[in-house]
């Protein structure tokens, strides 16, 4: 009976695994473009020079509108790339939660990952050059130490998913009531004789930026884990910077 079942289980991990890097390249593309709009936004939240600049000009509706909407593309971006609970949405949760559960079902996954992360690469033989015993018993003792380290950065990067969806956990209900109260909702509410919008505590925009800084470092961990082509993040950020640089000055 276990001859049958151990093949149909690892196939069953084998499509999980394929499932979660399916939706950590889908998390990398989108998150890709939140970096975007925050770098567009920055200048226009924490740029004083900018702000004082646009004021005294005629378009200062315009900034504003521009302002607005895309600052709050950048919360609703970052909430629902975090938060959003659907089995089919590749969020921070769900390949967090998929990666470092223990839960029952949970733990082979993980057993399988970690086997296929910390598996050795060997070097290719050397055509007309065959290893002697030397060179094999070297190779494996190689094979185990190298085994052994990737082990425990497997199990480093794990903990380390772990301490940024705590932060995440800690700060849920502030992104989440201002995604679903201000941004995707409206509400009305009375305040003793008039009724008015719902008073909603914002994001604050240091808040927003150290989220994106963790989603980043959570997208690394997780392209590393599940060895997908990790993004070159400082490349990715250096565009970014000097796209929205030459998008403000095509409009000063």
């Amino acid at each position: 009976m276990l001859e049958i079942c151990e093949p149909v289980v690892g196939m069953v991990y084998e499509q999980q695994i394929q499932k979660l890097k399916g939706h950590a390249v889908a998390f990398v593309d989108e998150l890709e473009w939140i970096i975007q709009s925050f770098a567009v936004a920055e200048p226009m939240i924490k740029n004083k020079a900018l702000l004082d600049k646009v004021i005294q000009h005629k378009s200062t509706m315009g900034f504003r509108v521009l302002r607005r909407s895309v600052g709050r593309y950048c919360i609703i971006g970052l909430t629902r790339l975090t938060y959003d609970k659907g089995s089919k949405n590749p969020t921070a949760r769900n390949l967090i939660n998929d990666l470092t559960c223990l839960c029952t079902g949970a733990d082979g996954l993980r057993k399988q990952l970690k086997v296929n992360f910390a598996r050795p690469v060997r070097p290719g033989v050397v055509p007309g050059y065959p290893p002697t015993e030397l060179d094999i018993k070297l190779s494996e003792e190689i094979d185990q130490l190298e085994v052994a380290e990737n082990q425990q950065l497997f199990e480093d990067y794990i903990s380390r998913l772990e301490e940024h969806w705590k932060w995440f956990s800690e700060h849920e209900s502030k992104f989440i009531e201002f995604r679903n109260k201000r941004v995707a909702h409206l509400e009305v509410t009375k305040y003793e004789d008039r009724y008015g919008p719902t008073e909603i505590e914002p994001v604050e925009w240091d808040l927003a930026v150290e989220a994106l800084g963790r989603l980043i470092q959570v997208a690394g961990y997780v392209s590393a884990i599940l060895e997908n082509a990790g993004s070159d993040w400082n490349q990715t950020l250096w565009f970014a910077k000097k796209d929205a640089q030459d998008f403000w000055q095509a409009h000063e």
